[in-house]
């Protein structure tokens, strides 16, 4: 094709999301996410730092609410902008786009975008509450008809057309670098090479030329969308050109959607210039009529026989409309043994009179085959994906907020997404998995949203047992829940936001939080794995130890997963399950304080609504209030502030924003208005590296090229000398061996009965890794850990996986070790001799300083919950 010119444009095909139950087997894992945008250091916002100041005055110099702003690490420019207090805006009777528009025009030094930039935004979703109360609308950045990837700012607006919230990703001033030097074809081959789990790892990756589809609707519209026949695919395939922002340029680039097998559907980006890779994300998400059914799970009961007529407002049609098997407007459910989807039908239940009365017997465990239990598995999902749909369809997932359902009956969202269920799918044991596509679940390209659940069998000592996943009611809603909060958080149409570490992670927790609250047990999959103490998770949600500053540092690594001749035999990593753990556990101990699980899942099901992409759990907790403040006037604050207070993501908690970020800061105190303080004091040890080093301690085993850390005058935080891991003159620790180091404080007395707090600086450059998540693990973690002293005890206490473009103060609690005398440590590892040529870290101006946190409840507060019925 010729070679062409583009200004702005965005992924739009139909991404997708898959989220799991549990990680995948490491043998049969499909490729990691990848973004090449966390590879490489973020843009100075220096530059935009002064317009951003005077924007936040001339904006607060017209509203007498308390504006609350959070800005984006990339651009510098607001992420997130609401107010707990009232409204952004005054009334209005213009459309919610034009008042959108002329927002961020009037606010020009705060968005720092253009005239025709805002004139060309497009509408990406817009929708009604179903109270009729807010409207919710989503622009998409444009630039010449094409869209910005990922570039999509949410507005909220009151039924007075007054703005309550603003939040999303955009890039003011983009410019496009370069040309489309690849056709269609030859960009589908190159995306087919980046997704072959054949390839070596760091193999190079050449194009497939013998790749050959057949082209179904050839080029159309300004983004040059090109459909081309399945082929070896799932799926037929439609690619389209986009642009991908990267350090303050735009990237000509091809988007498609390759649906490869039943547990691998992968949304890819390539350079349309030379076919590398830019962006990779697995869409599946690992994890009745009358029916005799289980309401929960076979070990909490009896089947009982439940009509399949659904809620009237959420079915109209019932659960099996002008039907005689298990398929409806909400869902269509089968058996998949030979985990092939539809290219051969699975069983479905028969029943000319719509009886679906099935005596489980339990075969699989006592004999190991499944059929004469086929019919009851799949009518059993049938009713949890039914009755589920109706449950959230009242809590506010409705058609236009981008729930699942054929017909839509005109109220808004798009219809012919109804979920495709499938029981004792063939495609593995001991997990199961949601596959989420765009409201609407756009024909052809990526199929169909799909629930898939599998068998288990005995893999101690997590599953000691025989059992059917499809009968687990905790298994069955944690996976659709995932398909709730990622149709909900960013729009309908964007299924790209829940990726960033913190993201999956409370994706995972939303998932457990849900069927723990509605079935009210704080076991979550108790009856496959058989175990009634902790089912599948390490602890009990209502009496779960892990706080917001476990955040990355659950996940244990050892031998042989963690290569050998280290200085701990034990690391930990982030892991989006363990992490969820943290965020599910917050969101128990909100529903303890509201003292009604309906109001909290309410509650929770409507932040999803003002939560930005990519989020932080404090940004998950931010859209709570604000979801409070939207629907209840706010009265239910106090509540929610001592619930997340008491789990460590209190009013002065802090966490790194980004797509690999992990490093957080737990605190306790509520804010001022609700009677709460958190202050700091003595300064208990504090070095800024510019005097006698001497109680520093370095260990290391290198290749003697000087690595380790040591004193550089290269770059400091704030006077002349910082530590750094890495080489002189060539900036890099690319030795072509293995290299680790670690740094140790001189030994600190922590004072008994007060708080305590780490701050330092740090810089990094190093590699962040592809398939991070799986050993081998190809990236090099940076570690913050403590020693007590007079042991060798290794208490890890942060993880740096997050690449900055400048030096970042970050804190961390020690209040766990008060009273003892600890050393602090800082830890790299490359772990391997590749992809090592990245300049490292650099640690500087370290403090530990006393702190306090006193909360006293004020002797009138307006958090009553008594508003919600």
């Amino acid at each position: 094709m010729k070679s062409r010119a583009i200004c702005l444009l965005l992924v739009l095909c139909c991404p997708a999301t898959v989220r799991a139950f549990r990680q995948p087997h490491s043998r049969k894992a499909p490729l990691g996410f990848f973004d090449v945008r966390t590879r490489l250091p973020e843009r100075s916002t220096s530059g935009v730092r002064d317009e951003v100041r005077a924007g936040v005055a001339a904006f607060c110099s017209v509203t007498t609410a308390t504006v609350q702003i959070r800005l984006h690490p990339a651009t510098g420019r607001p992420r997130h902008l609401f107010t707990l207090e009232g409204w952004l805006t005054g009334p209005s009777a213009q459309s919610p786009i034009e008042i959108a528009k002329a927002f961020l025009s009037d606010h020009g030094h705060l968005f720092g975008l253009s005239v025709s930039e805002i004139a060309e935004a497009a509408v990406g979703d817009l929708y009604r509450h179903p109270d009729g109360k807010t409207q919710h609308l989503v622009l998409q950045q444009r630039c010449s008809g094409l869209d910005v990837f990922q570039a999509r700012v949410q507005f909220a607006f009151d039924a007075q057309g007054r703005v309550i919230h603003v939040a999303g990703d955009y890039y003011p001033g983009l410019q496009v670098v370069g040309k489309v030097r690849l056709s269609p074809l030859e960009a589908v081959q190159w995306a087919a090479a980046h997704c072959d789990r054949a390839r070596p790892r760091g193999g190079e990756v050449a194009r497939d030329r013998t790749l050959r589809l057949a082209v179904v609707s050839p080029e159309t519209g300004v983004n040059g969308e090109v459909v081309f026949a399945r082929g070896p695919f799932r799926d037929p395939v439609a690619a389209h050109l986009v642009v991908m922002p990267l350090g303050g340029k735009g990237i000509p680039a091809w988007e498609m959607t390759l649906h490869i097998s039943p547990t691998e559907c992968y949304h890819v980006v390539v350079d349309a210039r030379d076919g590398s890779l830019l962006y990779r994300a697995n869409l599946y998400q690992f994890a009745v009529p009358s029916g005799l059914v289980f309401t929960e799970h076979p070990d909490a009961g009896p089947q009982q026989v439940v009509p399949f007529t659904g809620d009237a407002v959420a079915s109209p049609l019932g659960w099996c409309h002008a039907t005689t098997t298990t398929q409806g407007n909400n869902v269509v459910a089968r058996e998949d043994a030979d985990a092939n989807n539809e290219d051969v039908l699975g069983i479905q239940p028969f029943s000319a009179d719509c009886q679906f009365l099935y005596s489980f017997t339990n075969s699989w465990a006592d004999y190991q085959t499944t059929a004469p239990d086929v019919n009851a598995a799949v009518t059993n999902l049938f009713y949890f994906v039914n009755w589920y749909h109706d449950y959230l369809y009242d809590l506010g997932f409705d058609e236009a907020s981008g729930n699942f359902q054929l017909e839509n009956f005109g109220r808004g969202g798009n219809g012919g997404d109804r979920v495709h269920a499938d029981a004792m799918d063939g495609s593995g044991f001991n997990n199961s998995n949601f596959l989420t596509l765009v409201d609407g679940d756009p024909p052809g390209p990526s199929g169909h949203s799909r629930i898939q659940m599998f068998l288990f069998k005995p893999s101690p000592p997590l599953f000691p047992i025989y059992r059917d996943g499809a009968l687990d009611g905790d298994v069955v809603l944690h996976e659709y829940t995932h398909g709730l909060t990622t149709r909900m958080v960013g729009g309908p149409s964007n299924v790209l936001a829940l990726r960033a570490l913190q993201s999956v992670a409370m994706a995972e927790g939303w998932s457990d939080f849900f069927p723990c609250s509605i079935f009210d047990d704080p076991v979550v999959a108790e009856y496959v794995t058989g175990n009634t103490e902790r089912g599948v998770r390490h602890f009990a949600y209502d009496d779960h130890p892990w706080l917001f500053g476990a955040v990355g540092n659950t996940f244990a690594v050892t031998e042989p997963a963690l290569p050998s001749g280290g200085p701990f035999a034990t690391v930990f990593l982030p892991e989006e399950h363990n992490d969820g753990e943290i965020w599910a556990a917050a969101l128990w101990a909100l529903r303890d304080a509201l003292g009604y699980a309906r109001l909290a899942e309410s509650l929770v099901v409507e932040a999803l609504r003002y939560t930005p992409p990519s989020p932080t759990m404090l940004d998950g907790r931010d859209a709570i209030l604000v979801a409070d403040t939207v629907k209840f006037q706010g009265v239910h604050h106090g509540q929610i502030w001592r619930a997340f207070a008491q789990r460590g993501m209190g009013c002065s908690a802090e966490a790194e924003v980004g797509p690999k970020a992990a490093l957080v800061f737990q605190a306790f105190d509520w804010p001022p208005a609700f009677g709460g303080s958190f202050s700091t004091g003595t300064v208990v040890f504090a070095d800024d590296m510019e005097g006698d080093l001497s109680g520093w301690t370095v260990a290391y085993h290198s290749s003697g090229a000087g690595v380790a850390f040591h004193p550089t005058s290269h770059r400091s935080a704030s006077l002349a000398t910082s530590w750094y891991f890495g080489r002189e003159q060539s900036w890099d620790y690319d030795t072509n061996f293995r290299e680790w180091s670690t740094l140790e404080s001189p030994p600190i007395a922590l004072p008994s009965g007060a708080g305590c707090l780490l701050e330092f600086k740090h810089w990094r450059s190093a590699e962040d890794g592809v398939d991070w998540n799986n050993a081998p693990f190809y990236f090099d973690p940076g570690i913050v850990y403590v020693r007590v002293a007079g042991t060798d005890e290794f208490h890890q206490i942060g993880f740096a996986f997050h690449n900055t473009s400048a030096w970042e103060t970050r804190r961390i609690d020690l209040s766990a070790f008060a009273g003892q005398t600890v050393r602090v440590g800082f830890y790299l590892d490359t772990w391997d001799s590749r992809a090592n040529d990245y300049e490292g870290w650099y640690i500087d101006d370290v403090r530990v300083i006393q702190s306090s946190t006193v909360n006293t409840a004020p002797t009138a507060t307006r958090n009553s919950w008594n508003s919600y019925r």
